[in-house]
């Protein structure tokens, strides 16, 4: 019986607790992963929408918040991302200054928002790892 090699019982558990460990590290910074993209998806939104602004209130001397108007002087999408966000609102205009406000809808409640706004370029909101 020299010739058979094998993993004992003892061996193999190690190495399913082993992985059972490393499992409960990787899940939960998987979905901050996830997070981060759906935010980054936002944000490069929202910067498109600010340049589009930019074009418009060189065009038209002024501001809008009224997302078809900045559609069709520009050419640039500003509607909803996916079915995860809604918006941009654009509100708090004075001057050059703006706010973009998108809301994810989390389950049953609406409980998430990103908001950038214009005149420091800071992005606020419901996540703790925002840029």
């Amino acid at each position: 019986m020299q010739g058979k090699r094998g993993f004992t019982l003892i061996e193999v558990l190690i190495v399913v607790i082993i992985l059972g460990i490393l499992a409960t590290i990787a899940i939960p910074q998987f979905g901050k992963v996830v997070e981060r993209a759906r935010f980054a998806e936002v944000a490069t939104n929202a910067h498109a929408i600010k340049a589009a602004l930019a074009i418009y209130y060189m065009q038209e001397g002024a501001l809008t918040d009224v997302l078809a108007d900045i559609e069709s002087a520009t050419g640039v999408t500003t509607g909803v991302l996916s079915a995860e966000w809604t918006g941009p609102v654009i509100s708090g205009i004075d001057g050059q200054n703006f706010v973009l406000t998108y809301t994810r809808a989390k389950g049953d409640s609406i409980d998430d928002e990103a908001i950038y706004t214009s005149s420091t370029n800071v992005w606020s909101g419901g996540y703790d790892f925002i840029p």
